[in-house]
């Protein structure tokens, strides 16, 4: 009985690192594509009437993207250090993980 009940116990354990593990990585991984959903891109207006962008319109919006871009570079450089974060967080669980040697085995 008390074979059995280690074996169960030891069983439960592993599928309880198991399932930490999955969870932080799912979690990572749910993070990183909410950060790849919301990227920021500037369409050019077209006139409906017109079958194409003319030079002033594409200028126009190249002006309104140079205006916009120093607050775009603050966003990425938050976004960046996110993932990072994220990345890191993922892999901090494998420092809480333990492993028993029993006759120079790991269990």
């Amino acid at each position: 009985m008390r074979t059995a009940f280690q074996k169960a116990s030891k069983a439960l354990d592993r599928l309880h690192h198991q399932n930490a593990v999955q969870s932080q990585t799912l979690q990572a991984y749910e993070l990183q594509l909410t950060e790849m959903k919301n990227k920021k891109k500037k369409k050019v207006l077209i006139n409906a009437n017109t079958a194409f962008a003319t030079a002033d319109m594409i200028i126009a919006t190249k002006a309104v993207v140079a205006l916009q871009q120093p607050a775009w570079d603050e966003q990425k450089t938050a976004r960046e250090a996110r993932e990072l974060a994220n990345t890191m967080q993922a892999s901090d669980i494998a420092k809480y993980c333990s492993q028993f040697y029993v006759d120079d085995k790991v269990v």
